[in-house]
């Protein structure tokens, strides 16, 4: 608005927040536009004191008055007279601004505010305030006093005119008022003062600001004096500065080692005696300095402390190092915060020394390494702490699992199982399996308990490797099993060998018996009959090799020797368009019954065939020497190590599934139809190269093939001392005890028909006594081990303790007291029934032969 705008009319404007004119509601439109984009406060030039920030501060006012109108009067600076201006600034309702409501106010008026106040008027002023003025002259005389009630009864009432200080007031607080007029007559300046005035039951505080009174002349005449009440301020400012006080002695005093410094330049103002005993520095090395230039941390240090500080007022549980006099740097856990003093914030500091609880937090560390858990602290995103054990079993080093999450280290199947557990704080034991970077799968189990440090929730989780547990569980059911087979098995061996073994040795009589002149059709039968035998026998060998080896006898064998002998049985048993290849290096002989080896081959092979089926296809058998490290057996999952004779059957047929590679070895398991096997086949392998203390590996690829490896250990040196020959001019005596009647004459019927002189017994006890009478005349006894009154092991024995040197041969069909192994280190022979003619007379001959 221009100096020649003389019009009483108001004007009224849109005032942005900045205090920017947004419009003009009233006027004409070169006003308008002269106006508008000005901020009010250069465009009415109101006063020197009253810029754009005053501005802002008005309309901070405004705004949180809200829609109460807020006045201000104000005379301009270059015509008081003729620019005073009343503004009305209130919120407009459609704008996010005011609106001002500006009044031009005439000369007169100008005039008429310039005028002073009368005393009346004045005094009406003073009354309705806490503040009283009084004059009096340089005798004490008290001339006027104007002021509140509040004020006032502090003074003796009635109050008359004329009436001096020194009528008044006791001697006490006369001399503190005079001393203070007497400093404001000699200044002859305002002198601002307390003044205490006692009364009954305590005292008052007033707040006195003198002037000193001059007349016309300029000759001092009195004093002026403006008062008010500070009683219960002073009191609560007391207070304040013993709080303060306080609150400073105990810093002071505190075991921290604290420090005050001015948040803005850093400067150091205060140190405490247990930050110089704990960091050496003393108050006048300290005091006045920047902490970088004292020492006691680095500039990254302090950046990252005020940074926090001027970011959120506040350092809960720092982790710093402050550095000591000595050079020293100590680990410090430190508290800090700001006090606000005028334009110059404070910044307090609480360290306190941690190289104890890190020592104490490093054995702990040692203590958890030294678990044979695995442990880890997470929250409900990622991995916050681990042991040793727990990256050995994730096969990852600490820094790989801290900070990552589940997803990270979790295979998808194990996720939900530790979701579940997230969502549940309670106590948790299960189980989940892992993926260790080398491509292994472990089985971990759990335990899971919520723990928490202040407001901050946390889990810890203790967990074990339980995959090699698992597998014995494995191995234990299936050993079960195979107990169980076996017990079946052992109830009916027996007595179906004993049948078997007459079957098999009047077949083999018959033959003898016929010559060639005999009807061929006789001698077909004859080895039909010793042929079904046979089979026989071996369907109750394979059934018995799940219990303790069922009687094998195993002999240095020579592998490429049973290889050739089964390419021959091959050559009938699989389909014309597969193709069978060895390949065979010169390998050390292995400890083995020759049958069960080329069994091994055989169903490996048979096996393979199947795999391939009516495509063409390739079946390769190798022998070689294989140097087996950390490999699991695929059928007892133990781990495997060292130097083996190594037989691999592979194919080239439809493969394995994956699952079920940990049933394969199962007894009865088979993918073939029921016709085409009886699922025996892979578990007989696993009994017979176990018995042998071997393993079997198994690598396999759905629709690439499958390969087999059998490990067998290589036959240990042979003694150098062979054994002594036994020779006698007369025919030896074999005493034959077997319960059974068949049995007992087929052996009569063999043995005399070698040349041999024999008794036979049905009864041991029989035979036993025959032995008190004439056992010196035995030359080796061939008995049956399940017999009624004494086994033949009791029997054996009992011969055995009167005479150590007699041959025994234990001839059963089975046993589950006495196995090959028991039957050697006894010095004794174990024959298995049925056993062929030649088997047995061969082991004849080696005990005869053994005798000393």
């Amino acid at each position: 608005m221009s100096n020649d705008n003389n019009d009483h009319s108001s004007l009224k404007l849109i005032i942005a927040p900045s205090g920017t004119i947004n419009r003009v509601e009233n006027g004409s439109a070169g006003t308008a536009d002269q106006h508008v984009g000005q901020h009010l406060s250069r465009l009415f030039k109101i006063s020197q004191n009253y810029g754009q920030k005053e501005c802002e501060a008005w309309f901070r006012v405004i705004t949180s008055r809200g829609d109460t109108p807020t006045a201000l009067t104000q005379i301009g600076d270059e015509n008081p007279a003729h620019l005073t201006l009343t503004l009305l600034l209130q919120t407009h309702p459609d704008f996010p601004g005011f609106r001002a409501t500006i009044t031009p106010i005439g000369e007169q008026s100008a005039s008429n505010l310039a005028q002073p106040l009368s005393l009346a008027q004045f005094s009406q002023v003073i009354e309705s305030s806490d503040v009283a003025i009084y004059t009096r002259g340089l005798d004490g005389c008290i001339n006027q006093i104007i002021g509140s009630e509040t004020v006032r009864p502090s003074l003796p009432t009635p109050l008359q005119s004329g009436q001096s200080v020194f009528d008044l007031y006791p001697p006490e607080t006369l001399r503190n008022l005079l001393d203070n007029d007497a400093r404001v007559v000699a200044s002859g300046k305002p002198s601002a003062q307390e003044d205490v005035i006692p009364e009954a039951g305590g005292h008052r505080i007033f707040h006195s600001t003198k002037f000193p009174l001059y007349d016309a002349d300029g000759a001092l005449t009195g004093i002026s004096g403006l008062t008010h009440e500070i009683t219960e301020y002073s009191a609560g400012l007391h207070q304040l500065r013993l709080n303060q006080e306080r609150v400073t002695r105990s810093l002071m005093e505190s075991s921290f080692a604290v420090l005050v410094a001015d948040l803005m330049t850093g400067e150091i103002l205060a140190i405490n005696r247990s930050f110089t005993a704990r960091y050496g520095y003393t108050e006048e090395e300290s005091l006045s300095r920047h902490p970088v230039a004292v020492g006691i941390c680095g500039q990254p240090a302090y950046d990252q402390i005020v940074g926090q500080l001027n970011a959120t007022g506040e350092i809960t549980r720092g982790k710093f190092h402050f550095v000591c006099k000595n050079g020293n740097s100590l680990p410090v856990e430190m508290n800090a915060f700001v006090i606000k003093n005028g334009h110059n914030p404070l910044a307090v500091t609480l360290s306190q020394d941690q190289s104890r609880a890190e020592a104490a937090e490093s054995r702990l560390q040692l203590i958890a390494d030294a678990a044979f858990e695995g442990i880890v602290l997470h929250d409900h995103e990622k991995f916050l702490e681990v042991n040793q054990q727990a990256c050995v079993i994730f096969g990852r080093s600490r820094e790989e699992i801290i900070g990552a999450s589940f997803w990270d280290l979790l295979p998808q199947q194990s996720l939900a199982a530790v979701r579940q557990v997230l969502d549940h704080p309670q106590p948790q034991s299960y189980e989940i399996h892992i993926v260790r970077p080398d491509g292994k799968e472990r089985q971990l189990r759990i335990r899971s308990q919520d723990v928490s440090e202040g407001s901050q929730a946390y889990r810890i989780g203790v967990f074990q490797d339980i995959t090699e547990e698992e597998n014995l569980k494995v191995q234990l059911r299936r050993a079960q099993k195979m107990e169980v087979l076996g017990q079946l098995t052992g109830g009916i061996a027996h007595d179906f060998n004993n049948i078997l073994a007459s079957i098999l040795g009047y077949s083999d009589l018959l033959k003898e018996a016929l010559d060639d002149k005999e009807d061929e059709r006789f001698r077909h039968w004859a080895e039909q009959i010793h042929s079904s035998g046979i089979r026989g026998r071996n369907l109750i060998r394979q059934m018995l090799s799940f219990s303790r080896g069922g009687g094998a006898l195993p002999i240095p064998t020579s592998l490429s020797g049973a290889v050739e002998e089964v390419l021959q049985m091959l050559k009938v048993s699989l389909s014309e368009n597969i193709v069978v290849g060895t390949e065979l290096k010169p390998v050390p002989r292995v400890l083995i019954d020759p049958n069960q080896l080329q069994q091994i081959l055989l169903n490996l092979c048979i096996n393979a065939g199947h795999a391939i089926g009516e495509d063409h296809g390739a079946i390769t058998i190798s022998v070689d020497t294989q140097q087996v490290e950390q490999r699991h057996c695929a059928s007892c999952h133990k781990e495997a190590d060292g130097e083996y004779v190594a037989i691999r059957v592979s194919d080239t047929g439809h493969g394995i599934d994956p699952a079920i590679v940990n049933e394969i070895f199962e007894p009865f398991f088979s993918t073939k139809q029921m016709t085409d096997g009886s699922g025996m086949g892979l578990a007989v392998i696993h009994g017979i190269i176990h018995d042998c203390t071997g393993h079997i590996l198994l690598d396999s690829t759905p629709g690439a093939g499958t390969s087999f490896t059998v490990l067998l250990p290589p036959e240990p040196p042979a003694s150098s001392t062979p054994p002594e020959s036994h020779r006698t001019d007369q025919s030896p005596l074999i005493v034959v005890v077997d319960d059974d009647q068949l049995i007992s004459d087929m052996l009569y019927r063999v043995l005399v028909s070698h040349g041999y002189r024999t008794e036979c017994y049905l009864d041991p006890e029989q035979a036993l006594r025959a032995f008190t009478e004439s056992g010196e005349q035995w030359s080796l006894l061939l008995t049956d081990q399940n017999m009624p009154g004494i086994s033949g092991v009791e029997l054996s024995k009992k011969v055995s303790a009167a005479r150590p040197s007699l041959p025994i041969i234990i001839h059963t069909g089975y046993s589950a007291t006495m196995d090959t192994e028991d039957a050697r280190e006894r010095g004794w022979i174990l024959v298995e029934k049925p056993a062929e003619q030649r088997t047995l007379l061969d082991a004849i001959e080696k005990g005869l032969s053994a005798q000393l």
